[in-house]
């Protein structure tokens, strides 16, 4: 909380180990502080001797409606809206319209389509729980290490940042992500502009919009697969020639001899349609007359589990940090389930200290003495 550019702060900064420094974020000490900041709070207005606990109670109950009332929809509550716009859910750098304009373009397909920037900053990916427009960036250090490494086919970086926008609107990556619109605080060059497959989608002040018609949806099918070994080659795969609208690189030792995928679709009544879309929870109908490869762009973690009709199948890790699942021919039901193990070795762990808790709570309690029970 110090910060680099405080003389104390940069002391105890470049003293810090290099392998430390890169998780060294304000933003995750944020919470304890402000805790820590609310405890003295409540620890001074306790130690006011001449209010009345009522009183004391009635202080925090204004400073509470004030900062909610100040604050409430806002990421940071320092000034009023007409001072500061930001970013709201009601409004974008005080313009309603385009606030407005996003949400209904990405909510024309189901699920909602991904937006991204370029040559623009952060606050899209920081504010997309507040304004509710899906993107396909993020602001996070401790993000999984494969889907830096995807978004660093079109971006320039460190191999762990923070935070990568779109650098190069060509990318097929771009297309893979499911970024539908790109925004960017510039107006880009019709040539430039049409190279990549962008065309230009809403005009606001000081904020650009583009749609880019060659994104692919969240869950596709494809008939070519290629199997490699390592992150790396996955990666290195990604970034040659490859077209994800028409194949996917599978990350699997034994991907070589279970994957059977008709390579020749031929089917032009073959279709994806997804049934619901929860958090943890994906059902999705798919009909081909051959075998054929689920690719999504839901990033993949332990704990995703794969059901056909109700019955479990594998799960590949696909192209460098998303899922895959063979098909078979016909018309199914796929599931996407998220069930970690570690969520129920948690829950018992929890319960198990509660118990031990009180038990041990149960034996140290004493019994009243026959003085105190005397004053009963």
């Amino acid at each position: 909380m110090l910060g680099t550019l405080t003389p104390l702060g940069k002391v105890v900064f470049e003293l810090t180990p290099k392998l430390v420094q890169g998780s060294l974020y304000p933003q995750y000490t944020m919470v304890t502080f402000c805790l820590g900041m609310a405890c003295l709070a409540a620890m001074g207005l306790h130690s006011i001797g001449r209010v009345g606990t009522i009183a004391k109670y009635g202080i925090a109950l204004a400073v509470a409606v004030d900062l909610i009332a100040t604050g409430s929809g806002r990421p940071m509550n320092t000034a009023a809206l007409r001072e500061e716009p930001g970013f709201t859910h009601d409004q974008i750098n005080g313009s309603a319209e385009l606030a407005s304009e996003l949400r209904r373009l990405t909510r024309y397909t189901f699920p909602p389509a991904r937006i991204d920037t370029f040559q623009d900053g952060p606050t899209w990916s920081t504010t997309a729980p507040l304004t509710g427009i899906p993107t396909a960036n993020g602001y996070n250090p401790m993000a999984l290490e494969r889907l830096m490494q995807v978004r660093l086919s079109f971006a320039k970086g460190q191999r762990w940042g923070t935070w990568y926008q779109v650098e190069d609107l060509k990318s097929p990556v771009v297309d893979l992500l499911g970024i539908r619109y790109i925004i960017t605080r510039r107006r880009l060059p019709e040539e430039a502009a049409a190279s990549s497959n962008l065309v230009g989608e809403a005009i606001f002040p000081g904020t650009f919009v583009y749609e880019n018609r060659t994104a692919l949806p969240r869950f596709w099918l494809v008939h070519r697969v290629h199997t490699v070994g390592t992150l790396g080659d996955a990666i290195k795969r990604l970034r040659t020639n490859f077209d994800p609208a028409k194949e996917a690189v599978v990350e699997s030792a034994e991907a070589v001899t279970k994957l059977s995928v008709n390579p020749d679709s031929g089917d032009p009544a073959e279709r994806v349609a997804v049934l619901n879309y929860h958090p943890g929870r994906v059902s999705i109908r798919v009909r081909s007359q051959v075998s054929t490869f689920l690719v999504t762009s839901e990033a993949h973690y332990p704990g995703w589990h794969a059901f056909i009709d109700g019955r479990k199948t594998l799960v590949y890790l696909t192209n460098a940090a998303f899922q895959g699942v063979v098909v078979p021919p016909g018309e199914h039901t796929v599931s996407l389930v998220f069930a970690p193990r570690i969520t129920w070795i948690s829950a018992a762990v929890s319960l198990a200290s509660v118990l031990v808790l009180i038990l041990i709570l149960s034996f140290t309690a004493k019994p009243p003495t026959a003085a105190a029970a005397a004053r009963r």
